[in-house]
C-alpha cells in the first residue's frame, strides 16, 4: 500500500509542476516594444507622405517678367529661376520622400510580424 501511495504522490507533483509550467507559458508577452516601432512607423510615413504630396502639388515661381514682382518671400518650392529645373528638384525630392515612406512601410510589417511571432510563442 505504501508503495502505490508514493507513487500516486509523485503523479500528483509531477502533475502541479507541468500545470505551474504551463499557466507561465499562457501568460501574455510583453509587446510593448513592438507597439512603440509601429507607432513610430506610422508617423513616418504620415510625415514622409505628407511632405511627398506637398512636394509634388504645391509649386510658385514669382520670379518672372508678368505681374508679379521678384520677390523670393512668396515662392513655394522655387529654387532657381526656370519652371522646369524647379520641377526636375521636386520630382527628386518627392521620389525621396516616397522611397522614405516606403521604409516605414517596410518597418511597420516587419514589427507586426516580429509581434505575431512573439505572441505564437
Amino acid at each position: 500500500m505504501q508503495k502505490e501511495d508514493v507513487e500516486q504522490q509523485e503523479v500528483e507533483v509531477h502533475v502541479e509542476a507541468n500545470e505551474n509550467i504551463q499557466s507561465q507559458g499562457n501568460s501574455k508577452p510583453n509587446n510593448s516594444w513592438y507597439d512603440i516601432g509601429i507607432t513610430i512607423g506610422v508617423v513616418g510615413l504620415i510625415a514622409a507622405l505628407g511632405m511627398g504630396f506637398y512636394k509634388l502639388f504645391a509649386y510658385e515661381n514669382y520670379n518672372s517678367d508678368d505681374d508679379y514682382f521678384s520677390d523670393s518671400s512668396l515662392n513655394v518650392n522655387a529654387y532657381v529661376g526656370g519652371d522646369a529645373y524647379n520641377y526636375i528638384i521636386n520630382a527628386g525630392q518627392t521620389t525621396a520622400y516616397f522611397v522614405l515612406g516606403l521604409i516605414c512601410m517596410v518597418f511597420i510589417c516587419t514589427m507586426m510580424i516580429l509581434r505575431k511571432m512573439n505572441r505564437s510563442n
